[in-house]
């Protein structure tokens, strides 16, 4: 029998990002009233924690409905001054894509969504994001650009998820163990939205991308 553990203590962006520059771009996610922050990247605890540690920080600051998604749920989110709205896939909701039409049905001003595990959340992803909310998604994938091609290759018509991306994203986010103590500290590559990263997305030439991608500090011993 399998038996999955619910963590009751969400960690901080200040326990997870020690880049001050990182950390102050991750801060102003809880004053996003709309858009889409993509986590991506091979270490799929990091990009939960990532997530988890967002999620937190809007909670606390803001005054907000949140739906999180899951498969398994990660973290046992506590009302502040936002409310918690959690769900897990096979256990509240047959799948993601319900998941997601749920939480617009009720009108959630946030919405975490776990996995794009197919198309059909995929399509009912991009229409979370082109609905006027905060969409924050995680994807396992190689790195930035390995997840935009990735998640490209569920759309019939790409270039109607380029145009929704390029004018939504925020920004993407990889992150990576710091060390290999203990430490839940992140390294982190990531890129935010700009004219020339916009002008990138709508052309699919996501590898354009490399070049402007910042990173932080790589693994330690």
């Amino acid at each position: 029998m399998f038996l999955h553990v619910v963590e009751e203590k969400t960690p901080s962006l200040w326990d997870l990002v020690p880049d001050d520059d990182v950390r102050s771009v991750l801060q102003e996610v809880q004053n996003l009233q709309n858009g889409l922050i993509f986590i991506t990247g091979p270490y799929t605890i990091c990009n939960t924690d990532l997530a988890g540690a967002l999620l937190l920080e809007i909670l606390t600051n803001r005054a907000a409905v949140i739906y999180t998604l899951e498969q398994p749920q990660a973290y046992s989110l506590r009302h502040n001054r936002s409310i918690v709205v959690q769900r897990e896939v096979g256990s509240d909701v047959p799948d993601f894509a319900e998941g997601i039409a749920d939480a617009l049905r009720i009108a959630a001003d946030v919405i975490y969504i776990g996995d794009i595990p197919d198309t059909k959340t995929a399509e009912a992803a991009l229409r979370a994001v082109e609905s006027g909310r905060l969409i924050i998604i995680t994807y396992p994938s190689g790195g930035i650009v390995a997840g935009l091609i990735s998640l490209e290759r569920y759309f019939a018509d790409p270039i109607t998820m380029r145009q929704s991306l390029a004018h939504t994203l925020y920004g993407i986010f990889s992150p990576s163990p710091l060390t290999t103590g203990e430490s839940p500290a992140l390294a982190m590559e990531w890129l935010l939205r700009d004219d020339e990263i916009t002008r990138i997305i709508e052309d699919g030439n996501f590898t354009e991308m490399e070049k402007r991608i910042k990173t932080t500090s790589r693994l330690t011993a």
